[in-house]
């Protein structure tokens, strides 16, 4: 089976690096992304099967980026992995990560969710 694009979005250099090395060294491709802004755009021109995004503290939770890229051509379905981030509920019930996945998780862990999720396996949590 072919591992799934991923697209990783980080605004912290450091961890987006090292991430995007551990996932290289597991077989995937990986695009890099340091902002929503950034990852839309590449999410528009190119073909990705599943953005990881790093959370960051104050964020929502990956709704904002997910409805974000619900709103582009090609992203509607397009499942988003949130690593560190909390369980925040959504009032609408849209634009909610596909899963999400705890800061200590596991590098093979991680991979693993976001293979099923590219391919569409129901969302999921991992507490690491």
């Amino acid at each position: 089976m072919t591992q799934p694009v991923t697209l990783l979005v980080a605004q912290q250099t450091e961890s987006r690096v090292r991430l995007a090395g551990q996932l290289r060294e597991r077989g995937l491709q990986v695009v890099e992304a340091s902002s929503d802004d950034e990852a839309c755009g590449l999410a528009e021109v190119g073909h990705v099967d599943v953005v990881v995004a790093v959370h960051l503290p104050g964020e929502d939770g990956g709704r904002h980026l997910a409805r974000r890229l619900q709103s582009i051509a090609g992203g509607e379905s397009l499942p988003v992995i949130v690593v560190g981030g909390c369980d925040t509920s959504d009032p609408d019930g849209q634009a909610m990560p596909a899963a999400l996945v705890a800061d200590s998780c596991e590098v093979d862990e991680l991979v693993a969710v976001l293979t099923r999720a590219a391919t569409r396996v129901r969302p999921e949590r991992v507490t690491g």
